[in-house]
């Protein structure tokens, strides 16, 4: 297996000592015996109770994912969640998915074919990419002046390090989807992806509708039909920043008087609509930023592009003319976005075309499976699954946590007469360790849909972050010892961002519902409407995210959750922290004691005195009275307690753990532990910052007995 044994500085001990199934092998047995006896869900805790967004990414995703043989929609609750909700996502007309083995598969099948598509595409934009912060040919010297704000790269100069190269891809795909707050087929509102585009006045379109219509809905909910309204062509866009947000249009002439001159006028973006409104061709895994924001391209490939900029300029180094950068970020950004917008519509074209070859082959019936079949070879502790010449690698360990997975999301479904998956990989496991190689190998072929989706959940994953084990930050997941004191001290049940790769709990929220939704995920964290549970949360350690995540906690989740009859709520943050207080300073960040938060609950218009974060559009307004989502999260009035863990005594499992066998490693600041709870959890866990201290020492006990110090 071509991977690292281990990360630096760390033992051996987590790979040979340690298989994560515990916790959910517990969570299986308990619902089938509650299956079993009663058919109901008794839970001594507080159950997790949520329903999906309507309009979300996750709801557009998991409405066509099928679902495996039960009663269930494709929400799914966990036991004791309410039976009707209205923001609760069904199926169409009839709210459920019944699908007899055969669709099961070939499903399954359709679903791999569709992954290695869109792998393809994401390898082609990646490419892309490199090509756009390349130096164009005949601008650089052949000296070596330019300092240190260019890099060799394949034959050519880059603007950006290889290292940051590499890790751009996911980067931007990872902003991207965790923007996301809508999902949808289409859209009407102008970008700077759309010079030449017709639009209409949204004025003379509600001139246009009949009175009773415009009564009957609020117009920011209406969906705009242009009708007999002029039409108009967009010739130039503003920057959509620092309050140039005009778009600039010419009437849309034809016949003998469009020879002449027409005048041009400046509207105000919000008073445009596309006309017709132009195809998103929304991709699970592909970046869709013309939805996220009104430029319509990717703010973290401006600011990569900035940086690279700003480092050319401090260097002077003599790279053409200084002033041809100016415009530099814009460009790239616009090939981007178009680049992004192309490779997503020949994908859906692509899946598009499988599906009506389905049809007109007469369905499922008429699928030959054995040319479809997958590959895997079991060898000593890992196994390669091989599939239409596509080689993907991973530990055993790593499949049997998968397995019980998959088994958990069916017994939570209350799913009957399905084999488990669990049986099926230990069959094979068995059966490898009886072969007479001497390696131990063992290698089959099946359209298991176990197998099938496994292996396109290790080919989404691995598109997005690779297959060397490096870097692996923003994928990070707490130690499997410290969720288990999570779980006994804080009655911790769910993980809001986590993956089937490195989820410890049978319930948790991923990027990717729909992959990810048959091993256990209820979807983004940012799409689920919450009403009860406790939850561990480790976000991904980028601005935009953070900033998300303390706008959906503090503004939009606990409050409206906070009278005195609501169900307990509880939010375990786990965060790095440069926002130090003196005392941790002087401490040199060695952490300090748990902090207990308040005892009782300001009144919540206080959430908003940090120096007007999420005015209007939610977002942190910037400039010198920014606050840290750090600082924010522990002085809100929901703060139970708080404490810091020092760099080298919070050790973190690496993203690639599904590779290492030991992929334990120490990032390089503090570790910020902060407790969230509503008034039933405030006055539940009185006793928090003792509680939560219990945890820093467990996590640092854990640390210590894992590290190896050098000489």
């Amino acid at each position: 297996m071509r991977v690292r044994t281990k990360r630096e500085g760390v033992s051996n001990n987590f790979g040979s000592a340690y298989v994560n199934c515990e916790i959910i092998s517990a969570f299986i047995k308990q619902k089938r015996e509650e299956n079993s006896s009663s058919g109901l869900c008794p839970s001594a805790h507080t159950a997790v109770e949520w329903s999906i967004r309507a309009g979300s990414r996750t709801a557009f995703l998991l409405h066509e994912v099928p679902i495996s043989c039960g009663p269930s929609s494709p929400v799914g609750k966990e036991c004791g969640a309410p039976e009707n909700n209205d923001n609760s996502v069904e199926n169409g007309d009839t709210g459920t998915y019944k699908l007899v083995i055969g669709d099961e598969v070939v499903s399954a099948i359709m679903s791999a074919d569709d992954e290695l598509d869109r792998s393809d595409a994401l390898r082609l934009l990646s490419q892309k990419l490199c090509e756009v912060f390349r130096i164009p040919v005949g601008i650089t010297t052949g000296d070596n002046s330019h300092g240190n704000c260019l890099w060799s790269e394949e034959g050519s100069c880059s603007v950006l390090t290889p290292q940051e190269l590499r890790e751009l891809p996911s980067r931007w795909i990872m902003q991207s989807l965790n923007e996301a707050t809508v999902a949808s087929s289409h859209r009407n509102g102008v970008t700077l992806l759309d010079c030449g585009a017709t639009v209409c006045l949204k004025s003379e379109v509600l001139n246009d509708e009949p009175k009773r219509e415009l009564s009957s809905e609020p117009v920011r909910k209406r969906n705009y039909k242009p009708g007999n309204a002029p039409q108009y062509r967009v010739c130039d866009v503003a920057d959509m920043a620092n309050g140039q947000y005009w778009v600039e249009v010419e009437p849309l002439i034809t016949g003998p008087e469009s020879t002449g001159s027409v005048a041009r006028r400046r509207f105000d973006r919000d008073e445009l609509l596309l006309s017709p409104p132009q195809p998103v061709y929304f991709d699970p895994l592909l970046p869709v930023d013309e939805i996220n924001n009104s430029r319509g391209t990717s703010a973290c490939l401006f600011l990569s592009a900035v940086l690279a900029v700003g480092r050319i300029r401090s260097e002077r180094a003599a790279i053409g003319d200084l002033s041809m950068w100016d415009m530099y970020p814009k460009n790239v950004t616009l090939q981007m976005g178009y680049a992004s917008r192309d490779i997503r519509r020949k994908v859906h074209e692509l899946c598009a075309a499988r599906r009506d070859a389905l049809h007109v082959e007469g369905g499922t019936e008429g699928t030959d499976v054995k040319k479809e079949e997958l590959e895997l070879r079991l060898v000593t502790d890992y196994v390669t699954l091989r599939y239409k010449g596509k080689t993907i690698e991973v530990l055993q360990r790593t499949v049997e946590r998968l397995s019980l997975l998959w088994d958990a999301r069916l017994a939570v479904r209350r799913v009957r007469g399905a084999r488990r998956a669990h049986e099926l990989w230990l069959d094979a496991v068995e059966t490898q360790a009886a072969s007479d190689f001497s390696e131990k190998i063992h290698v089959f072929s099946t359209v298991e849909p176990f197998f099938m989706r496994l292996f396109t959940l290790l080919l989404r994953y691995s598109s997005l972050f690779g297959d060397l084990g490096y870097n692996q930050g923003p994928h990070a997941a707490v130690p499997p010892a410290i969720m288990q004191q999570l779980c006994q001290v804080f009655d911790i049940q769910c993980e809001a961002f986590a993956s089937p790769l490195n989820a410890q709990l049978p319930l948790f929220c991923s990027l990717f519902p729909d992959t990810d939704y048959f091993f256990g995920s209820l979807g983004s964290f940012f799409d689920i409407a919450l009403t009860a549970g406790h939850f561990e949360v480790n976000p991904p350690f980028v601005t935009a995210v953070l900033q998300r995540l303390e706008k959906l906690l503090l503004k939009d989740t606990l409050p409206i959750n906070d009278s005195d009859g609501a169900a307990s709520m509880l939010f375990v943050v786990v965060l790095p922290s440069h926002d130090l207080d003196e005392t941790e300073r002087s401490d040199g960040l060695e952490g300090g004691a748990p902090v207990a938060g308040n005892t009782t609950l300001r009144q919540n218009n206080n959430c908003d005195r940090k120096r007007g974060r999420f005015e209007n559009d939610g977002r942190d307004k910037g400039g010198g009275n920014a606050v840290s989502t750090d600082r924010a999260l522990r002085e809100s009035p929901y703060c139970l307690a708080h404490v810091l863990c020092s760099a080298h005594e919070s050790v973190y499992v690496d993203g690639h753990q599904h590779m290492l066998r030991a992929p334990l490693f120490c990032i390089g600041s503090p570790t910020r532990l902060i407790v969230l709870g509503n008034r039933t959890a405030r006055l539940r866990y009185s006793d928090a910052a003792t509680r939560l201290q219990s945890v820093r020492e467990a996590w640092r006990g854990y640390t210590l007995e894992n590290r190896v110090d050098s000489p």
